[in-house]
């Protein structure tokens, strides 16, 4: 006959896994990660030493987005003194009616040397125009198929951006057309699975999103739901490098389809640059 303690113990175990189960997947995704990351690279100039990228990406503003919470992750970018920020879109989720709201946030978002940014799928869908306008009007520059250089002391950072890979037709040679031999050049590109696409083409960077980290995850081991299915596991979430550009992927801050993530935190990614 089994006694009460040792039935006590046989449900312990399975109980609280449960009940970080459960707290896991109601407050992770209200819990914003600021991932760090240090890229050294020959091409970056002297006067870019310390020069600090924040990157923000897939919002998916929605009505059952946490206002609150969006609001004090503007602050604490904000207190980061960041250079630049970098957008690599899907800003909204579902519906015009989003756009304003996100346009409001990101109006009080700052930084150095501007605010730049690309679109994602899910802004493509009847709302490009309305979201470039949106973001023209209040400061943000959209570098989809164009570049821009940053300049500090006569020294400069070669940005760069392409539309979305599954919702238009991404241009890389036109976003190079400026670039040199000798720049450090960074890519925006919403969907990771564009850097298959880069062939021997001088990019040295790219930042990208679209797969929330998984968002529901086998515990941060393996994604097995991503927007894409032919995603590679090494795409998903971090630092990789394929060739010879370095990768950098976002989790982002929403989600969609369900308002949940599971071993998949919520990131805003902080870059500084060092000359080697």
């Amino acid at each position: 006959m089994t006694t009460k303690p040792k039935r006590l113990r046989r449900y312990f175990l399975p109980l609280i896994l449960i009940l970080i189960l459960i707290f896991d997947i109601l407050f992770e995704k209200s819990n914003i990660e600021y991932k760090s990351y240090t890229i050294e690279h020959h091409n970056i100039p002297n006067a870019f030493d310390g020069f600090k990228i924040i990157q923000l990406t897939d919002i998916h503003y929605k009505a059952a987005s946490n206002t609150d919470n969006l609001e004090q992750m503007v602050q604490d970018i904000n207190e980061q003194n960041p250079d630049i920020i970098i957008l690599t879109g899907d800003y909204i989720d579902f519906g015009e009616q989003y756009i304003e709201p996100c346009t409001e946030l990101f109006s009080k978002l700052r930084a150095t040397y501007g605010i730049y940014g690309v679109l994602g799928n899910h802004d493509g869908r009847g709302y490009h125009n309305l979201i470039v306008t949106a973001f023209t009007e209040i400061g943000i520059q959209i570098i989809e198929e164009d570049y821009t250089r940053i300049n500090i002391e006569n020294q400069t950072i070669y940005l760069c951006g392409v539309s979305d890979l599954g919702s238009n037709n991404p241009d890389l040679d036109k976003a190079l057309v400026g670039a040199k031999k000798e720049d450090y050049v960074i890519l925006l590109s919403h969907n990771p699975n564009f850097i298959k696409q880069i062939d021997s083409r001088h990019v040295d960077l790219m930042f990208s999103g679209h797969n929330h980290g998984g968002q529901i995850t086998l515990f941060g081991l393996y994604a097995p739901y991503l927007p894409d299915s032919d995603t590679d596991q090494s795409l998903v979430t971090g630092q990789s490098i394929v060739d010879d550009t370095t990768i950098i992927v976002s989790n982002g801050i929403g989600t969609t389809v369900l308002n949940l993530r599971f071993f998949a935190r919520p990131q805003v990614v902080i870059t500084t640059l060092w000359a080697d």
